[in-house]
């Protein structure tokens, strides 16, 4: 039998979380695939099924971080890396779904939970959405927008509101679905990075009033 090891136990847990969703995971059956009592499962990861799931987010939480900031490090420049953030937070949640087979009730169910808590990733995601937009600034490349906390938080809202329904969704291989994806993705970075107004704001105010 091989070693129980925390590692193990999150690689089992999250084929199980995957499979089953949070409600209908079971912790004996996470202990009995792994040969063990499920009380062996508390020296590793103390605490109940929530603890369990919670360790086992943080792990991938901080897989897709650590994507995600290797794609930024290797973009050319601001608006670039702003796309290769999604496209690399996109992989890791495919990657995740072609492993496990996650159906989209189960999909959602996570994402629910997920967003319930307030999680530290969030917090790091946006940090790293911020510091691009820093950049963007500091290279005269992106004109400042408010508080950059808050346009970060914006668009770490729209990301998350774009790769959760692309990942779970429906016909995901119908004919023209990867297209229309596709299209999604590039009309959010134009409206994203070049906006909607052909004039400055202030000159549009001034016409409207």
């Amino acid at each position: 039998m091989a070693k129980l090891t925390r590692e193990r136990i999150l690689d089992v847990a999250r084929s199980h979380f995957a499979r089953d969703g949070y409600r209908r995971a079971s912790l004996v059956e996470i202990a009995r695939e792994l040969g063990v009592v499920k009380g062996a499962l508390y020296y590793h990861v103390p605490g109940g099924k929530l603890a369990l799931f919670n360790a086992v987010m943080e792990r991938e939480e901080q897989r897709m971080l650590a994507a995600m900031r290797r794609a930024a490090r290797r973009a050319r420049d601001p608006r670039e890396a702003l796309r290769a953030v999604f496209d690399a937070r996109l992989e890791v949640l495919r990657d995740l779904k072609d492993l496990h087979g996650v159906r989209r009730e189960i999909g959602e169910e996570i994402s629910a939970l997920t967003l319930a808590q307030e999680r530290s990733f969030r917090r790091r995601e946006r940090d790293l959405i911020a510091e691009i937009l820093e950049d963007g600034e500091r290279r005269g490349v992106f004109a400042p927008r408010g508080p950059r906390r808050a346009v970060a938080a914006a668009i770490q809202a729209m990301i998350h509101a774009l790769t959760v329904p692309e990942l779970f969704g429906r016909d995901d291989t119908a004919p023209g679905r990867a297209r229309d994806r596709s299209g999604l993705r590039d009309a959010f970075f134009d409206l994203v990075l070049y906006g909607l107004e052909t004039r400055e704001p202030d000159a549009a105010a001034q016409d409207a009033g």
